[in-house]
């Protein structure tokens, strides 16, 4: 797996914020984590999000709604692994009109 662009980190991490900021927390540099990641086997964009403590509270039910996975149910950090399409699903909720 290959990086990919910080601007997408960059948008996911405003995304998250901004979610962050409706449920009424002002985000916290070190309380995300966002890295893209391709896949050259299966030529695949993948975006990783990893939220410690605050910002997972908050996050879990969006992330586990948009990727299908229970990261609400593991205590402390979360890591969701999104696809592409989950990026931009969660970018277009999400972002800052």
């Amino acid at each position: 797996m290959t990086r990919l662009s910080s601007s997408d980190e960059h948008l996911v991490l405003t995304a998250l914020g901004s979610l962050l900021r409706k449920g009424g927390i002002e985000p916290r540099d070190e309380w995300l984590s966002v890295h893209t990641v391709h896949s050259l086997y299966t030529n695949t964009n993948y975006v990783i999000v990893i939220g410690y403590p605050p910002a997972k509270t908050l996050l879990w039910k969006e992330l586990d709604l948009i990727t299908d996975q229970r990261e609400a149910v593991k205590p402390g950090v979360g890591v969701w692994v999104l696809s592409e399409q989950d990026a931009n699903r969660l970018c277009e909720r999400n972002l800052p009109v």
